[in-house]
């Protein structure tokens, strides 16, 4: 696979990560711990990239989902009770 190839399905990222190991994630944790250390304010851009928007546009999507759904059970209660 080349690099950057993994990006061009139309999978979200989220979905093409994998478990990183013990060590990978030791690694990990200290190259954010320096990342903050030295940088704060891009430590903090990149914090606020990823979990939130993800989280908020499922949150926004379920509400509307659910509140159309309880519109069309209105809508078919009325419906019904007007045939009668």
């Amino acid at each position: 696979m080349l690099r950057g190839e993994e990006h061009s399905t139309a999978r979200p990222p989220e979905v093409l990560s994998m478990a990183l190991s013990m060590e990978e994630e030791r690694i990990l944790t200290q190259i954010e711990v320096r990342l903050s250390e030295d940088d704060p304010r891009l430590a903090g851009r990149l914090a606020r990239l990823g979990a939130p928007r993800g989280r908020r546009a499922r949150v926004i999507t379920a509400t509307l989902i659910t509140a159309a759904v309880v519109l069309a059970a209105i809508g078919a209660a009325i419906a019904a009770a007007l045939v009668q």
